[in-house]
Order: structure tokens, then sequence, then C-alpha cells
């Protein structure tokens, strides 16, 4: 990703052009904007776009089977949620949570999970309305890693106790995505391998043929106890 011009930083302040301009923001092209009935310009953060609009032929050939995605459904399905956000919301509000679904673009997860995102109301570089969509701020519970890999840290959305005061991680799709695209890439060769069934359910397969399987609670989110994995965990207390 380029990284802001050092020469237009010293001249003046950074500014969303400026951000626009070097692909730290993604603008929504002005027809689509308007068509969703937005009378103000829409850019995405890098971050979110790259999770949630996104999509090429790469992306795709990753999955173990045909997504149907596109980066034009993508943005439909993005713009769509955020009118419905805004409709449902009393206005001069300037922080509009929302949730889209979409596949991830990693990992071998094929069905739309939702993900949340806020749209921000402010003013642009000239005191104009604009609206910047990015990700909000984790809920983070914790963090955890294998005990045997304490560099490689994860966030936890929650934690589960057993009754001796055990604590193993409750986590988001997404999470669970990059933690088996990482533990798939590395192990393949010793036989892990994970499938996901179109209910969402997660399959792994280790060497000496066991099978564990997580599955999604009710919000979405898959709790790794069942897995049996050696994790270190630590609970954010506030």
């Amino acid at each position: 990703m380029p990284a802001p011009h050092p020469e237009r930083r010293a001249a003046a302040a950074y500014t969303r052009a400026d951000a626009i301009i070097d692909a730290l923001l993604f603008e929504v092209p002005p027809r689509l904007s308007v068509q969703f009935g937005f009378p103000y310009p829409i850019a995405v953060t890098a971050v979110a776009w790259f999770d949630a609009v996104a999509w090429d032929a790469q992306a795709e050939a990753c999955k173990p089977r045909a997504t149907r995605q596109s980066e034009s459904g993508r943005i439909t399905d993005l713009l769509c949620a955020a009118r419905h956000a805004v409709d449902s919301i009393p206005s001069g509000t300037h922080d509009i949570e929302f949730v889209v679904y979409r596949v991830p673009p990693t990992g071998p997860q094929t069905r739309a999970l939702p993900l949340p995102l806020v749209m921000h109301l402010h003013q642009g570089d000239h005191g104009e309305p604009v609206a910047t969509i990015g990700h909000p701020d984790p809920p983070h519970a914790g963090q955890f890693h294998l005990t045997d890999d304490p560099a490689t840290i994860w966030p936890a959305v929650g934690f589960d106790r057993d009754h001796a005061g055990r604590l193993s991680p409750v986590i988001t799709p997404d999470t669970l995505d990059a933690i088996l695209t990482l533990a798939t890439d590395v192990n393949h060769a010793q036989g892990l391998d994970a499938v996901t069934a179109t209910d969402g359910a997660v399959h792994i397969h280790a060497r000496d043929g066991s099978i564990r399987t997580l599955r999604p609670d009710d919000q979405g989110r898959y709790h790794l106890r069942s897995l049996g994995w050696p994790l270190a965990c630590q609970e954010f207390t506030s």
C-alpha cells in the first residue's frame, strides 16, 4: 500500500484528498452513492475496502468452491446496508453502525458472514459534508496464542471458563479464517486440513484421522474450547 507523500505532509495538513490519492481511502464512485440516495461523497478505509468490497480472480481461486462474489456486487451490498442504516436512525447522528454480509476475502469460508462497519459523517477538506466507512473499534475481551507460538497473538471477543477456571477464547469468523489459513499453510504437509460446510461449521482434520468440528453460536462466533489446542489466554480487565 502506498505511503503518504512526505513532501505533501510537510507542506500542509494531510487531507482526505491526499488519503484517496495514496490509497488509504477508496472513494465510492459518485454515480453509485447518488444511486443509493447519498447526497455527499463516500469513501471507504483501505482496510474495510479489502475486507468488504475488493474481489478478484485470486481471491476466488483461493476458495474451495465457487462463491459468485464480485467487486460490483460487494460494493452494492455495502451501500445498500449503509442506506438502510441511515434510514433507520434519527437525523443528526454522526456515527452510524451497520452490518453487511460478505464472504471473507481470506480463509476457506465461502458463506456470507456478518461484518460490522460504521459510517462516520463529518466535514471534508473544505467544510463540505462527507462520509467515511470503516471498521468500528473492536470489542476485544482479551487475546491468546498457541503455547508453542507466543509471537503470534490473536484477539478474542470473549472467553469461556471451565470448572477449574481455565479460559478458552471465543472468536469472530474472520479471526478463525486467519488462524486456519496460517495453520493449514504451515501444517498441510503434516495432514492438518480444514473444511467449511455451507452452514458455517468448520471441520478440522488431523493427521491421526480425528476430526474436530467448530459450529458458530447464535452470534456467529466460534468457541475454541472443543479443539483441545494448547492455548495461553489473557483476559483484559477494566
